[in-house]
């Protein structure tokens, strides 16, 4: 079931500031521009109905939040800092900070992830740690500070907490509802947005080849790519033709999959630069 709605309809169903044009009479479009890379993302009015009862718009979740958002406040962050929600299952046994969290649709999700990027000299006023008020407020089960290469003017606090207690959904109620409303699978969408997937993949394998290949050979050692349908894997090899490669982490040929990839190859090389290990 699908409903028609307005142009000006589609604003309230986009992450907030969203850019977004009339595409001709039954379509709308939002641009978007990552390293240089130009994406129309072709979206038709008559959009389909999600479990609340409203038209949905699929999309990569609700990526960050408005500078008046009382979470800048309960962090002590200063107006400029950037804060983003990432929804998804958190699992504290697991040593490797990175695998500890994997994502989720937000009605699925059984914790949701914070992260406070400031920049360096505007440090949060507030306390950190699993000991603050803060985290004991929201009942945190993770806090990391991470301090970036010195050429990278940013740090950032990481956050993890459940995200089905009354403290989650004071804080972060309104902001919960709108990465469930834009949230949707693919699959929910069904053939409406098939050929703007169809579009995509080939513009984001373009991407991976022609941006993100060239800091492979540059930055990191023994990793490759390897693509399977409208996924792309990276690869560690220590030996090409040994049993000792493996796959480090599999993503999607789309926008938000493809900044995924590009911050664990950020994440990689700086381990390797400061630390020596692959």
């Amino acid at each position: 079931m699908r409903k028609v709605l307005a142009i000006n309809e589609i604003r309230d169903l986009l992450a907030p500031d969203t850019e977004f044009h009339p595409a001709g009479a039954d379509r709308f479009n939002v641009p978007a521009t990552e390293d240089g890379v130009q994406i129309d993302f072709l979206y038709p009015t008559a959009l389909p109905i999600g479990s609340d009862g409203n038209p949905f718009v699929v999309g990569s979740g609700y990526r960050s939040l408005k500078r008046s958002h009382p979470l800048y406040a309960a962090l002590g962050l200063a107006s400029h800092a950037h804060i983003y929600l990432h929804a998804g299952d958190f699992d504290e046994r697991i040593g490797d900070q990175r695998d500890r969290l994997s994502f989720r649709d937000v009605a699925e999700a059984t914790s949701v992830a914070v992260i406070a990027n400031w920049e360096k000299g505007h440090e949060p006023t507030l306390p950190g740690g699993l000991d603050s008020d803060f985290a004991k407020r929201m009942h945190a089960v993770y806090y990391d500070r991470i301090e970036t290469a010195d050429e990278n003017r940013y740090n950032a606090d990481a956050w993890v907490f459940p995200i089905h207690t009354d403290a989650c959904r004071e804080l972060l109620g309104g902001a919960l509802y709108d990465m469930a409303k834009i949230d949707a699978t693919e699959e929910a969408a069904g053939e409406v947005f098939e050929n703007t997937r169809r579009a995509i993949v080939p513009i984001m394998r373009a991407y991976v080849d022609d941006v993100l290949f060239p800091r492979l050979d540059e930055d990191l050692e023994n990793y490759t790519f390897a693509y399977h349908g409208g996924k792309v894997t990276l690869v560690f090899c220590p030996d090409f033709d040994k049993s000792e490669n493996y796959a480090v982490d599999e993503f999607p040929l789309t926008l938000d999959g493809t900044q995924q990839l590009a911050a664990l190859i950020e994440e990689i090389a700086f381990r390797q630069k400061y630390t020596g290990k692959p």
